[in-house]
């Protein structure tokens, strides 16, 4: 049966471009986006975000749909999608801020272990929350 794992990734329109143009690459990972999630939400928080569930699912390093969606990832947090110049309020120096990819996307990945939790990005307001199965 293997180890199952619930996960949530939200895609902002700032980076829906760049995300499907990378699983297209990989027909198993656009079928896992599109295809074969528990729940899908087109427009999630704003128009052309997107929110992608999947329930019981082994999302495990080698599976190349996962990796696909893991590299994604990976070139989102590196790369670089603006330069903002922050005016000092005190009439000194102006200071920059470099905005990156992983501003614009959320991924949780929760275990069947309590303590196996996994947070990537920072878009979005999507968190975990612990609560105690009674089985009778």
């Amino acid at each position: 049966m293997g180890y199952r794992s619930h996960v949530v990734f939200a895609v902002d329109k700032m980076l829906m471009g760049k995300f499907m143009a990378h699983i297209s690459q990989v027909a198993d990972a656009k079928n896992l986006c599109f295809v074969d999630n528990t729940e899908m939400v087109e427009h999630y928080a704003g128009n052309g975000n997107f929110l992608f569930r999947w329930e019981s699912i082994k999302w495990y390093d080698g599976y190349k749909e996962v990796d696909c969606i893991n590299d994604f990832m990976d070139k989102a947090d590196d790369m670089v999608l603006d330069e903002i110049t922050i005016a000092s309020p005190a009439g000194g120096p102006d200071s920059t801020r470099t905005v990156h990819g992983g501003e614009y996307y959320r991924f949780i990945r929760t275990g069947e272990n309590s303590e196996d939790i996994e947070e990537r990005g920072e878009g979005f307001e999507i968190y975990t929350e612990t609560i105690v199965d009674i089985v009778y």
